[in-house]
This record gives C-alpha cells, structure tokens and sequence, in this order.
C-alpha cells in the first residue's frame, strides 16, 4: 500500500532512526533519559556530520529502542 507521497506506509511504520523530537513524540522518552542511556548502551545511536564539521545530528536507532522497552517490559 502506498500513500499519497508514493511511500510504502510499512515503511512509514517502522522507521528506524529518529532525532530526539522522534524519539519524544513516539516513545515518550526525553532527550537528557536518552542520553543516558545511549552512554550505558542500553539504545545505540548514530551521530551524522560533514567530515571535518564539529557538529551534526544524532539518530536514534529506534530498533534498539523496542528491544531495550522489551527487555524492560519482561523485567518489570
């Protein structure tokens, strides 16, 4: 199924990278959580810049992110 845009909506439904404003919206997890967690690499991340830039954008790997909710889920 495609929608107006000609993208796949399965596609649509499960992205895989997010900013943290995503990772907000969609999980309910704040940015400083987030980055505690990405240090004690319970989520993984990706941080994307021109080379020789100092600053970029951080991804969220939303994949990691279920699995870590998972985990959580099972524990608790």
């Amino acid at each position: 199924m495609r929608d107006d845009a000609g993208m796949d909506t399965s596609e649509m439904q499960q992205i895989e990278y997010g900013r943290f404003d995503d990772l907000q919206r969609r999980f309910g997890i704040r940015r400083s959580t987030a980055y505690e967690l990405i240090a004690a690499k319970k989520i993984k991340s990706v941080a994307v810049k021109k080379k020789g830039s100092r600053s970029g954008i951080r991804l969220i790997d939303f994949n990691s992110v279920r699995e870590f909710l998972r985990v959580n889920e099972a524990q608790g």
